[in-house]
């Protein structure tokens, strides 16, 4: 996206006119103008007034800046402008390697997908960037910022503020309290929602499998609150989604660990035998942990 029409995308996200910004920059009588100008392109915006801009708008200057993709930061302003550009063309997720296989233990060295809902039509294609930790740990939190915004736990509005103000916003997945807030919503408002949100994720029915990738990709710190409901699912091991919920929660071991012991030191025989034949299996390495 051309530096202009960035302006011109965050200004009107701001609710700001050409003549308002101009004020903000001490442009005088002629700051529609020469707003107008720079939003067309027809004047081109030296560094610094870029920056002036960028603090009139309340954003990183780097959301702002012509990006090249030289860099980590320039390329994630890349990635966030072509989005926008083209709603709906990008989708970021993380991929799990398959545990102990590698490509000369194998035949076959395809790359594949669980097909779902969240998938198009044809099978899409996808690439990796060997750019670096940083970058993984970038593209990781796009990525769980898209599963929020897809799910409902943000609004438009917050991951665009989000976008426009990163690397400031980045809170590493919700684990650390970011350098600058993005989110609309009143804290006990946007707990509120967002539990609401993620009880709607639940499944509904023994073979509602297709509730499992959203409750997949949340976090330790989202999941942890829907764990009772989930777990109520392993009391008939013989139901389908019994064994869906168990590689679930076995995948999040410390997670579960201490809510484990608490359920096998407690008195309730039906649940404790759900979770010895299908989540205690699925905790590997952690299971000489667990008191059972």
């Amino acid at each position: 996206m051309k530096v202009g029409d960035k302006i011109k995308r965050i200004r009107q996200f701001r609710g700001m006119t050409q003549a308002e910004l101009g004020r903000k920059l001490d442009m005088g009588d002629t700051s529609q103008a020469r707003i107008g100008q720079y939003e067309i392109g027809f004047r081109t915006p030296s560094k610094e007034l870029l920056d002036k801009m960028a603090k009139a708008l309340d954003v990183s200057p780097n959301a702002l800046y012509d990006t090249t993709g030289s860099n980590t930061t320039e390329l994630m302003e890349l990635f966030f402008w072509l989005e926008e550009e083209n709603p709906g063309l990008m989708h970021v997720f993380q991929m799990k390697r398959i545990p102990g296989e590698r490509v000369d233990t194998t035949e076959d060295i395809n790359v594949y997908y669980h097909d779902n809902a969240y998938w198009p039509a044809h099978a899409p294609h996808g690439f990796w960037l060997r750019y670096g930790s940083f970058l993984d740990d970038c593209m990781t939190e796009w990525a769980f910022r898209q599963h929020e915004l897809r799910i409902g736990l943000i609004t438009k509005e917050e991951y665009f503020e989000w976008k426009i103000n990163w690397p400031e916003t980045s809170d590493d997945c919700g684990k650390r309290i970011p350098y600058k807030d993005w989110r609309k919503q009143p804290e006990e408002e946007r707990q509120k929602k967002e539990l609401d949100t993620l009880r709607s994720l639940l499944p509904k029915r023994d073979n509602d499998l297709d509730a499992l990738p959203n409750l997949q990709r949340l976090s330790d710190e989202q999941l942890a609150p829907l764990v009772p409901d989930l777990l109520e699912w392993l009391r008939d091991p013989q139901n389908r989604m019994a064994r869906y919920v168990g590689d679930l929660l076995g995948e999040r071991r410390e997670m579960m660990i201490p809510i484990v012991e608490k359920i096998m030191a407690g008195e309730d025989e039906e649940l404790k035998f759900g979770i010895r034949m299908e989540l205690i299996p699925r905790m590997e390495k952690w299971v000489w942990k667990i008191r059972y």
